[in-house]
């Protein structure tokens, strides 16, 4: 080429082409999704505001063996739809609470986002759960998950997790005893001494061993997990929103429990709006039970969706308040698994070099689907023409 332009005065005088008119660079490209990705996140925040949020988080290795964070804000817009929106993935050195807290308080700082909007946090873990467990971590991982399902899950297995301690070491002894005889197994008579190999005979007989040692103890583990998890308190809180379902007609209402939601947040309600809230109760019930709009309501987020169309939620602003501070609580972190998901998609064992800046761009937009269909072109392209200078306007 030099050869030519050495003996080509025309060719020689001819303008270079602009650097950022070549879209097929790598680094313009690497541009163009940052901008639609800095347009997603914009279109969240702002979807956001002021109001509250829950945050859930959960990690996972990717094909490069890397450490990260994904990070999913769950809130009420402003038609009263409970949204699940995936804002980042982080890269972490390691997953202790340290670690991912300092992560966090960037992210926030970074995106200008106060932590006093936050209400709660979501870590995964329900899926931790075996055996009777299993339908319960099951059904926390639906996105749907209904409050009050939840809390009769919850109670029903706390009583079978107890009941089995009690009574079920003898059908597990039943079903391991058929299983020998049939594979022609020796069966272990339960009065005779223990003698375990590690250690001298004991004055143990192999049904205490079994039982005391091995199969309460690994129950008495799963209850203390289910307690800490479930907590009292946990356990309460659930029981309060249930309060707000509008299953059968509001039959569920309960003016005493909803007093006491309240008293979980007390950043949101003052003294006197409690107060005020406890008249608005009593005529919130009987309105919405003589409101035809509010029958057949399979949930609470469809209670906040009627009572925005229906704009009661402006005659009833405490109470609304209150049941978005509900739906924000997360249940689950099925969204996250599907961001992880996503991720694998994009960084795969032929592209496992793509850098963070550049993945966290394109999972955004590959999972945000529905944001990203909102973003306008012109925006794009002011935001790319604003990144740096440029040598010619796109």
């Amino acid at each position: 080429m030099d050869l030519i332009l050495s003996h080509n005065e025309e060719l020689r005088n001819l303008p270079k082409a602009p650097g950022n008119n070549k879209l097929v660079s790598p680094y313009i490209q690497k541009d163009v999704v940052k901008c639609f990705k800095q347009e997603v996140l914009e279109c969240i925040f702002k979807e956001i505001g002021d109001d509250v949020f829950a945050l859930l988080v959960d990690e996972s290795s990717d094909v490069s063996k890397k450490e990260q964070m994904a990070i999913v804000l769950r809130y009420v817009d402003e038609h009263g739809l409970v949204k699940e929106r995936f804002v980042g993935l982080v890269h972490v050195k390691d997953t202790s609470s340290l670690s991912l807290k300092c992560s966090i308080d960037s992210f926030f700082s970074k995106h200008k986002v106060s932590m006093n909007q936050l209400r709660g946090q979501g870590y995964d873990g329900a899926s931790n759960m075996r055996g009777l467990t299993n339908i319960l971590s099951q059904a926390l991982q639906r996105k749907d998950q209904d409050i009050n399902e939840a809390v009769q899950l919850v109670e029903v297995t706390k009583e079978k997790l107890q009941d089995l301690r009690t009574n079920g070491f003898e059908q597990l002894l039943e079903k391991v005893s058929s299983f020998c005889e049939k594979h022609g197994i020796r069966i272990l008579k339960m009065d005779e001494d223990c003698f375990n190999s590690r250690r001298q005979k004991e004055k143990i007989t192999n049904q205490h061993y079994y039982e005391v040692e091995c199969f309460n103890t690994v129950l008495d583990m799963q209850i203390q997990k289910f307690g800490d998890r479930f907590s009292e308190a946990s356990t309460e809180l659930l029981s309060c929103m249930a309060a707000l379902h509008p299953r059968d007609s509001f039959s569920m209402f309960d003016s005493p429990k909803l007093i006491r939601l309240c008293e979980f947040y007390p950043k949101d309600f003052s003294r006197t709006e409690i107060i005020e809230l406890k008249d608005q109760l009593e005529v919130y019930h009987l309105s919405v039970r003589k409101d035809p709009r509010f029958a057949n309501l399979n949930g609470i987020a469809d209670l906040a969706r009627v009572m925005v169309e229906t704009r009661k939620y402006l005659s009833y602003p405490l109470l609304y308040r209150l049941l978005k501070l509900a739906l924000v609580l997360p249940v689950a972190t099925a969204t996250v698994e599907r961001c992880f998901s996503a991720m694998k998609i994009v960084k795969s064992n032929l592209r496992n070099r793509i850098g963070e800046e550049f993945l966290n761009a394109c999972v955004i937009c590959a999972v945000e689907r529905e944001a990203l269909a909102k973003v306008k072109d012109e925006d794009v392209l002011q935001r790319f023409q604003n990144m740096r200078l440029r040598r010619r306007k796109v």
